[in-house]
């Protein structure tokens, strides 16, 4: 078994919040902070567990995958413009990090 540390992020505010993972490219919504880190982390862990279900040949290309360019750009592109001009009440992004226990 293997722990891998897993980079996420969410934001959002009172008309939604949206949560990421963009080592694993799975994104997931809801109504508070707290409700998109625990859809994610569960998302996450049936991932793996589909994952473990695959041939051994195929676990690590899809353990290891990271989102596409294109979507971590864009992600590290809102992360900067969040903090250098989008700061508000209403607004809010929390950086944190997940795991995920694999056999890979």
């Amino acid at each position: 078994m293997q722990k891998i540390l897993l980079r996420c992020f969410a934001e959002g505010g009172s008309s939604g919040w949206e949560a990421s993972c963009i080592d694993l490219d799975i994104s997931v919504q809801g109504d508070s902070f707290e409700e998109v880190r625990a859809f994610l982390n569960e998302g996450i862990a049936m991932y793996f567990e589909s994952v473990e279900s695959l041939p051994e040949s195929e676990r690590a290309e899809l353990i290891f995958r990271k989102a596409p360019f294109a979507v971590r750009a864009r992600h590290i592109v809102k992360h900067l413009m969040y903090y250098v001009f989008a700061k508000s009440p209403a607004n809010e992004r929390h950086d944190f990090v997940s795991s995920g226990v694999c056999s890979a």
